[in-house]
């Protein structure tokens, strides 16, 4: 899961199944697959026409992923191992 998170984050074009965190994350239907029928079938419309693929889903244009970030997360990851460590699991 985490790949594709920072493969979007970095500005490619999400095609996840629906299902899991997926649908939570990525809510538009054109980021999301049901099965490998309709997957293929995406995949193989990217292939055939990338160029209207490319003028459809232009870079940048993709879900916002900046919670994800470092930055965002650092305070969170500290305050919970601030946390661990006082409870004394950490020693």
């Amino acid at each position: 899961m985490c790949c594709r998170i920072e493969a979007t984050y970095c500005g490619c074009f999400p095609l996840c199944p629906n299902k899991l965190v997926y649908p939570e994350i990525f809510q538009d239907a054109k980021y999301l697959y049901e099965n490998e029928n309709q997957l293929y079938k995406r995949l193989k419309n990217i292939i055939e026409d990338p160029i209207s693929f490319r003028k459809m889903h232009k870079r940048g244009e993709s879900k916002d992923l900046s919670f994800c970030d470092w930055n965002a997360l650092r305070s969170q990851f500290s305050s919970h191992l601030c946390t661990i460590t006082a409870s004394g699991a950490i020693q």
